[in-house]
C-alpha cells in the first residue's frame, strides 16, 4: 500500500512540474488516475472489513451500506463522516457491549476524514503532492489504529 502512495505522490508532482512536456504530464496523469483507482478499491475493501467485524445485530451500519453509500453523489461526503469519523463510536459501542476494555480514538478517525476531504480539494492545485502525502500518512495511522482494535475482536 505504501508503494501505491509513493507512486501517487510521484505522479502528482510530475503533473504539476512545469519543466515536463505534454506527453510526460499525460503519462503522469494516467498513473495518478490508476493509483487513485487502486487507492479507492483498497480503502473500500478495508472499510467493508472494518464494518463486517463489528456486526452483532445491534450495529446500524452494514458493511455493504458502509461502502455503497460512499458512491452516492454529494450524500457520499456526509456518509464519509458516518463511516470513517463515526467508526470509532461504533467500534467503542461494540467493544463495550462485548466487554473489550480498550477504546478507539475518535480523534484519529476524524483527522483521517478531514485530511481525506482536504486532499480532494488540494489535488486540483499545485499543493496536490502535499495533500497526497498527508492522506497516505493519515491513512496508515487510521489503518494501524482501527485495524489493531478491530482485529482483536475475534
Amino acid at each position: 500500500m505504501a508503494f501505491i502512495g509513493m507512486l501517487e505522490l510521484s505522479a502528482t508532482i510530475q503533473v504539476w512540474d512545469e519543466k515536463l512536456g505534454a506527453k510526460q504530464k499525460q503519462d503522469a496523469a494516467a498513473a495518478l488516475v490508476f493509483t487513485g483507482i487502486i487507492e479507492i478499491i483498497l480503502l473500500c475493501a478495508f472499510t467493508y472489513r472494518l464494518w463486517k467485524r463489528i456486526q452483532d445485530g445491534q450495529t446500524q451500519v452494514t458493511p455493504g451500506r458502509a461502502v455503497g453509500y460512499l458512491f452516492i453523489p454529494i450524500y457520499g461526503l456526509f456518509w464519509m463522516w458516518k463511516v470513517w469519523a463515526g467508526y470509532a463510536d461504533a467500534l467503542n459501542s461494540f467493544r463495550e457491549r462485548h466487554g473489550f476494555p480498550e477504546r478507539a480514538s475518535g480523534k484519529i478517525t476524524t483527522t483521517f476524514t478531514v485530511i481525506w476531504l482536504v486532499s480532494i480539494l488540494l489535488s486540483w492545485t499545485p499543493a496536490g503532492p502535499l495533500g497526497a502525502m498527508a492522506v497516505w500518512i493519515s491513512l496508515m495511522v487510521f489503518i494501524a489504529h482501527t485495524g489493531k482494535l478491530t482485529s482483536d475482536l475475534a
